[in-house]
């Protein structure tokens, strides 16, 4: 089981929950699974098809830059990043 992390500014959307545990093969899956049971948590995840520019998926440590198909079978921890920006 993977262990995905929801930062604290998508836990409106599950009702203060902070993880879940999944079972999913990719990171489209999963976004999948998490609307199911949290609707609206795919709106603040893509933008169109593709994950939001403001948007970091982690998967154990490591930022995925391979988008939506990524394997994440094995993984142990995934975590959402809000991306800061500024001047």
């Amino acid at each position: 089981m993977t262990v995905i992390f929801i930062p604290s500014l998508m836990q409106d959307l599950t009702d203060g929950i902070d993880k879940i545990e999944l079972k999913v093969k990719t990171i489209r899956e999963m976004i999948q699974i998490l609307e199911l049971k949290f609707p609206g948590f795919s709106q603040r995840i893509f933008e169109g098809n593709s994950i939001r520019d403001d948007i970091s998926i982690i998967v154990d440590g490591i930022q995925n830059s391979e988008g939506m198909g990524k394997i994440i079978l094995n993984a142990v921890e995934i975590h959402f990043i809000p991306l800061i920006s500024g001047g």
